[in-house]
């Protein structure tokens, strides 16, 4: 909320858009590098900090995208575009959980059949990937195997979460946005 109420007043202040847009989308890039990177042993307000530099960025570039929108669209199809980006906003979000989902399911079992050994291995695998808070009850051996796969799972997919937010900062760089005095200081149509 403090990063969204910011960009607005930022965008008011200077009239541009672009900077506050490559933040929101830089800050979600080195949040993600980070969660990807992490190691155990940190500070409790460390992770915290991770975890919140992509929510921070997301609170830059979505009202920036908003803006933008309705600073390069003309007032006859403002209903139009502004409907569609909230359509493909909420794509993206369904689209990127359900991917992400499946790379972190994949990954947790390619991770399981590979760390965990021993003679329950095919139950052990069975119950931690219906319910994690199995992983408290089992036998220290086990429970030490399933953590670091479950690690490595989350670590594959916040890395696959790199690439879509590189990809998105790349864009995101090389997009040309006018100022908003610009939109405004232009004639009025002839009648």
């Amino acid at each position: 909320m403090v990063a969204a109420f910011a960009t607005g007043h930022t965008i008011t202040y200077t009239g541009r858009i672009k900077p506050t847009l490559v933040l929101g989308y830089t800050l979600i890039f080195a949040g993600l590098i980070s969660l990807s990177f992490m190691s155990g042993g940190l500070p409790t307000y460390v992770y915290a900090w991770f975890v919140a530099l992509p929510m921070i960025g997301q609170g830059f570039s979505f009202p920036t995208v908003s803006i933008a929108q309705l600073a390069v669209t003309s007032i006859e199809d403002m209903a139009v575009a502004t409907s569609t980006l909230m359509l493909f906003r909420n794509l993206g979000v369904i689209m990127g959980v359900s991917f992400s989902s499946l790379v972190a399911q994949n990954s947790l079992l390619y991770y399981l059949m590979r760390l965990v050994d021993g003679p329950d291995k095919m139950k052990v695998i069975s119950d931690v990937r219906k319910a994690v808070e199995t992983v408290k009850e089992l036998p220290p051996i086990y429970q030490q195997q399933v953590i670091q796969a479950y690690s490595l799972a989350m670590r594959v997919t916040f890395m696959q979460g790199i690439v879509t937010a590189g990809l998105a900062l790349s864009l995101v760089i090389f997009i040309r946005l006018p100022r908003l005095t610009e939109k405004f200081e232009q004639p009025p149509p002839a009648e």
